[in-house]
């Protein structure tokens, strides 16, 4: 209703956009907690010390940083759908996969688990955002 939007609403015939713009927004609702879940998840759910669960998140920031490199590489590989499609489909099973850890999970496979979470979630948004 202004004369000069950032976007004009125009934009969001194309499907594109539109399927990226809102796609973006579910995602980041659901991943975008994670940062804040996971701690709480070790610290009450399974016990851990705050410093020994906010150090079991350093996997997950490092993988996100390791995995943006490899972003265009699998895009050009997979395309864009087969590519989100895809690590939409693991990033949910990995999500899905806390509900399996408890006071018994090996520590090595928690941080093997949180690792791939993030090189996943940071593929996820990067893909997303160049959408």
């Amino acid at each position: 209703r202004i004369d000069k939007p950032l976007f004009p609403p125009s934009l969001f015939k194309a499907r594109t956009f539109a399927v990226g713009i809102l796609g973006n927004l579910f995602a980041r609702l659901g991943s975008g907690a994670l940062p804040f879940l996971t701690p709480l998840l070790l610290q009450v759910g399974l016990g851990y010390p705050p410093s020994t669960a906010g150090m079991t998140m350093i996997p997950l920031a490092l993988f996100a940083m390791v995995a943006k490199p490899m972003a265009k590489p699998l895009l050009d590989f997979f395309g864009y759908r087969k590519l989100l499609v895809g690590n939409t489909l693991i990033l949910g099973c990995l999500i899905a996969g806390f509900g399996l850890v408890d006071q018994d999970t090996p520590y090595v496979w928690l941080l093997l688990h949180l690792s791939l979470l993030g090189a996943v979630n940071s593929l996820q948004f990067t893909a997303m955002n160049t959408l």
